[in-house]
């Protein structure tokens, strides 16, 4: 169930790590950042989309294991979720 979830979502994983690859990590230096982010086109919708997939999957290995999610409170994932959209937007 949990790779069906994420499979939906390969093509955005792709975008996203060629986008770290290229500009994060610098580790292919002949192309501009405008070139990668245009070759690699994803909406905040697409990376919110990703963010709560993984996160449902997390609580489902969560439940999985019979453990819980004190250590863990939802504020994170929608923390984090709106500091990438808030990237995007600058």
């Amino acid at each position: 169930m949990i790779n069906e979830n994420l499979k939906l979502h390969e093509d955005s994983v792709r975008k996203l790590l060629d986008i770290r690859s290229k500009i994060v990590a610098h580790i292919d230096t002949t192309y501009t950042d405008k070139s990668v982010l245009k070759a690699n086109s994803i909406s905040p919708n697409d990376i919110r989309d990703l963010i709560l997939t993984v996160r449902e999957s997390y609580y489902m290995v969560l439940r999985y294991l019979s453990l819980n999610t004190q250590q863990h409170p939802d504020g994170a994932f929608a923390e984090s979720t709106l500091k990438v959209l808030r990237k995007l937007k600058t």
